[in-house]
């Protein structure tokens, strides 16, 4: 029983970093204008390569200051890839709904792959 709360908590902690680490990004480029005519800048695939690159850069830093991962477990640490994408996407959905954003599908896409990325750098190079 207390591995379970073991496993549980750490699996709750990690996503909840994630989460944390999610929100100060989610609210970038709500703006209604663009940058300019770059397909690299108004392309949705391109919009979420670049979240998922800002994902792994925010991944990377985020070792330098925790270098061991929350979850020791190596099957955790592999449904932490999954459940922690889909998890902030929909909280991100449900916010972005609440505060009436024009397109909260595409934001919550933007956040699971912001997330993918950090847990992707977090999963791979972090000690355990």
């Amino acid at each position: 029983m207390d591995d379970l709360l073991i496993f549980l908590f750490q699996a709750l902690f990690e996503l909840f970093f994630e989460i944390i680490l999610n929100f100060p990004f989610s609210s970038v480029g709500s703006s209604s204008r663009t940058l300019g005519p770059s397909p690299l800048l108004e392309h949705p695939g391109w919009i979420s390569f670049w979240w998922l690159m800002l994902g792994c850069i925010v991944g990377g830093a985020s070792l330098l200051v925790f270098r061991t991962t929350f979850i020791h477990v190596s099957g955790l640490r592999m449904a932490n890839l999954i459940y922690s994408p889909f998890v902030c996407g929909v909280i991100t959905f449900y916010i972005a709904k609440q505060k009436v954003v024009s397109n909260p599908l595409r934001r919550a896409l933007y956040s699971f792959w912001f997330t993918l990325g950090l847990a992707l750098v977090r999963f791979t190079y972090g000690h355990h």
